[in-house]
């Protein structure tokens, strides 16, 4: 298979037109939502990435974030650490910054899946780059979506998204799996009649497999998670 343009030759290539970037916070306090997102993505037919499915590549973080962020179809940015933290109150800016990544695409993606070439002299009818063609099959332009707290004001947190509908949510893991099952069966690729109420039911089965790698091997690896994932998956 010939590699697309953005994709980085050393990191793992899943379908494309099936991936979902995840941005988001990776810590103890935001692991339910990140795990919800994850099986919520699985049980909707499509493949959950992150810079994390590479790890241990011997290849820059930020490399593996533009690896997977230009290689996914969708993704998926939750903006809710807003607030500085810490003793020096510092706020989380990697989650604007992916989000401007997934923008960038979007915005690249939309004008060269649209545009025709000049001519090169000599040469009859129209011509398309190697790279407009590689978007045309993929089905872009790159669809977002953006999770927000229903405490946050976003005109007033970043007034450059006023417009555009992002999904607020209350805090709790179901009204993550809600928003995020409503957006994907939305999309195509998604699998017919999914909804959030076996996602929800069988959610705490797939917590069950991640606890038990986590217990025999101290960490869960990206690639077994999905596996755990895919193995909960609601029978319908």
């Amino acid at each position: 298979m010939t590699l697309p343009i953005f994709a980085h030759p050393e990191l793992p290539l899943p379908d494309p037109a099936l991936s979902v970037f995840i941005n988001c916070p990776f810590d103890d306090e935001y692991e339910p939502f990140l795990d919800a997102i994850v099986f919520t993505a699985v049980c909707c037919g499509f493949q959950p990435r992150t810079a994390d499915e590479s790890l241990g590549a011997d290849v820059s973080r930020m490399d593996r974030i533009l690896h997977a962020v230009f290689t996914s179809k969708y993704s998926i940015h939750d903006l809710s650490r807003c607030k500085g933290e810490g003793e020096e109150l510092l706020a989380r800016f990697n989650m604007p910054l992916e989000l401007g990544l997934a923008l960038g695409y979007r915005f690249v993606s939309t004008a060269f899946s649209n545009h025709k070439f000049d001519v090169p002299p000599g040469k009859k009818g129209a011509t398309t780059s190697k790279l407009a063609k590689e978007l045309e099959a993929l089905g872009n332009p790159h669809r977002w979506l953006v999770l927000v707290p229903e405490s946050i004001r976003v005109p007033k947190y970043i007034s450059d998204l006023a417009g555009y509908d992002l999904e607020s949510y209350d805090g709790m893991v179901g009204s993550i799996i809600e928003r995020v099952t409503a957006w994907l069966m939305s999309r195509e690729g998604a699998v017919p009649g999914m909804s959030p109420g076996p996602i929800k039911r069988d959610f705490s089965k797939f917590l069950g497999e991640k606890a038990a790698l986590k217990s025999e091997w101290g960490r869960v690896r990206w690639p077994d998670l999905l596996k755990a994932a895919r193995n909960c998956v609601p029978k319908l």
